[in-house]
């Protein structure tokens, strides 16, 4: 039981570490956003051991989680994101402004997503997710199971960053 105590903090620290190191050398605004998308990471992570029931299903916690989530999107993300603020450890590709209006679409589903998780903290899991499509009101993807809304959330993350940061 120890061992496992020591490798967990262990694991815990190198998960800071890394995230200092990654962050050492930022300033302004690219600090506030590498900041901004450690909390999402945050955020996203404990979800997902919700949503792959690792963690104890808990409304309150799925809110908390879609508050951080739904502060850190939409127009709080995108004011981030001054055209070329590349600078410095940024991991944002030059995509981003070449395709501003589809990163900031990006942005605001996330926002929507995560307004309707909080809706749909309550909810359960679902055995059968439905994808939720772009045009989903917040109200409708509130009413659906948290687990088909986190999936809607993570494929958004994911494709994210897949078109709109930088390979580490």
């Amino acid at each position: 039981m120890r061992l496992i105590s020591i490798l967990g903090g262990i694991a815990v620290s190198g998960g800071i570490a890394t995230a200092v190191l990654a962050h050492s050398g930022a300033a302004g605004v690219v600090k506030q956003r590498m900041d901004a998308m450690e909390a999402i990471a945050t955020a996203t992570k404990a979800l997902a051991g919700i949503s792959a029931r690792k963690t104890a299903y808990d409304p309150q916690t799925i809110r908390s989680h879609a508050m951080t989530l739904q502060m850190h999107s939409g127009q709080s993300l995108t004011r981030l994101f001054p055209k070329d603020s590349i600078s410095g450890p940024s991991e944002a590709s030059p995509e981003i402004w070449a395709n501003w209006q589809d990163f900031s679409a990006s942005a605001a589903r996330l926002e929507k997503l995560a307004t309707g998780l909080g809706l749909a903290a309550d909810n359960g899991f679902a055995t059968v997710r439905r994808s939720i499509g772009r045009g989903a009101t917040v109200e409708q993807i509130g009413a659906r199971k948290v687990n088909t809304v986190f999936a809607a959330i993570a494929d958004t993350c994911k494709s994210c960053h897949a078109r709109f940061r930088v390979a580490k």
